[in-house]
């Protein structure tokens, strides 16, 4: 949840004689880097997050470890971006190799997902898991209960069988910068996906709720904005849409807004462009 901290686990073979745990991240750019790694100090530490735990289970030739760690202040910089836990091998073993976790996402709830069309307290549906739902408390999330079984999705109030509601898709539009604040002239990077929208046929995003910015299937218009084509696609009910603004400008400033288009049930989310001064002040 955006603001608070955001509590991971990694559970790795380290071997005998021991080797370590390393936790890589993508938090800026595209390639791994390592975040927290336990070579020259177990609890690891930095101004984003740390090694807060570390057990182990010691077996005649083999070290099972388990790790917990943090990041200080989950916000929308993080969401989206990647974990993976890397095991190494001591460097007394010869011929010891190196091994990875499947990636894993940080997905950040907004900080204004109970406050979007009024002060609310309630459940809302989750914005990115139809099986799920978020705890609302005077506009501000409280947190993530259970969610509904296999099979049901959230609807309104309470869980019901997917298939008795239409079904539910997921669309997440997002601003994939890794800073606090975005500052004229910056190079903005903007993200639509979509999940499981059913005949899904184009991804169209909208500034202010009515000018097309782009659309996956007929391009852009003369906003600044440039599709990366290699990293946009439909493939079959899900898809992206990626697009670069090269220099923000005051006139980007606003709410864009995403929708997919086919036969699938309705489903749209919106992201806040918000240019900022060097000391944090909202210029546009």
């Amino acid at each position: 949840m955006n603001g608070y901290v955001a509590n991971f686990k990694c559970t790795g073979e380290i071997g005998a004689p021991k080797g370590y745990l390393e936790i890589e991240s993508n938090f800026e750019g595209s390639n791994f880097t390592v975040f927290l790694s336990q070579k020259d100090n177990e609890y690891d530490k930095n101004e984003i997050g740390s090694i807060t735990s570390i057990t182990e289970n010691n077996g005649q030739c083999s070290t099972r470890r388990v790790i917990e760690f943090r990041i200080n202040t989950a916000t929308a910089k993080y969401h989206n971006k990647l974990l993976k836990c890397i095991s190494k091998p001591s460097q007394a073993l010869m011929d010891g190799k190196a091994a990875e976790s499947s990636n894993q996402v940080i997905e950040v709830i907004p900080e204004n997902y109970c406050t979007q069309n009024q002060v609310y307290t309630g459940v809302l549906r989750h914005p990115y898991h139809c099986n799920m739902f978020v705890g609302c408390h005077s506009g501000d999330v409280s947190g993530v209960p259970a969610g509904c079984g296999q099979g049901n999705c959230f609807h309104e109030t309470t869980c019901y069988p997917c298939k008795t509601i239409g079904g539910c898709s997921v669309t997440d539009i997002y601003i994939d910068n890794f800073v606090d604040q975005i500052q004229i002239g910056d190079s903005v990077t903007l993200i639509c996906k979509v999940k499981d929208f059913d005949g899904l046929t184009d991804i169209v995003i909208y500034k202010d709720n009515s000018t097309i910015i782009s659309s996956f299937l007929n391009g852009e218009t003369n906003t600044g904005f440039n599709r990366i084509t290699e990293l946009s696609y439909i493939t079959g009910n899900s898809g992206q849409l990626m697009l670069v603004l090269a220099s923000t400008q005051c006139d980007n400033a606003g709410t864009y807004r995403c929708v997919p288009d086919g036969a699938g049930k309705h489903s749209a989310d919106e992201t806040s462009l918000v240019l900022k001064d060097a000391t944090g002040n909202t210029i546009c």
